[in-house]
């Protein structure tokens, strides 16, 4: 079964797990709006990710969602794409906001699925599903972790092991 069809209901030659009403939808990043310039200073595009995860780091969630999009929408193929879409996942994540968290880490990982950032996008993916009560998808991501990266660093796994067992994942 492909993982994008039992998560999202995708459509797939094999239509083995049918869109179900609520599941977490992939979806564009909405254009940011703040003005012709934007809230990037000019720079590099690695300036640029620089700034939008300073604000990460002072916990400026907020901004840092608009940088980080402004980010993605600049820069789309640039080198830090992967970080970029992980750390905007990150903004919503830690604000409790499961929803834009699981579409962002979904699309940060259908972007870049062997990036360096890929086995941690899975493993909030997977967090965010739970939290949403996708216990059948966030176990799903949970396991594609487990098979796709088992070379991930230690706290990966053991975060994985960990959200597994509380999810009850068998």
């Amino acid at each position: 079964m492909a993982f994008e069809i039992f998560l999202y209901g995708e459509a797939n030659q094999n239509k083995t797990a049918p869109a179900q009403s609520g599941q977490v939808q992939a979806s564009s990043l909405p254009a940011v709006k703040n003005g012709p310039e934007g809230v990037l200073p000019v720079g590099t595009s690695k300036e640029q990710y620089d700034y939008a995860f300073g604000l990460l780091r002072q916990a400026k969630y907020e901004q840092a969602e608009v940088a980080f999009k402004e980010f993605l929408e600049k820069h789309g193929d640039d080198k830090l794409v992967s970080n970029a879409h992980y750390w905007l996942g990150e903004t919503y994540y830690v604000r409790k906001n499961y929803q834009p968290a699981a579409s962002v880490f979904y699309q940060g990982f259908k972007t870049d699925p062997k990036g360096s950032k890929a086995a941690g996008t899975l493993l909030k993916l997977g967090m965010s599903l739970a939290k949403l009560d996708k216990k059948t998808e966030a176990c799903t991501t949970f396991e594609k972790l487990k098979t796709d990266f088992p070379d991930a660093s230690h706290r990966v796994l053991q975060t994985v092991n960990a959200e597994w067992k509380k999810s009850g994942c068998k």
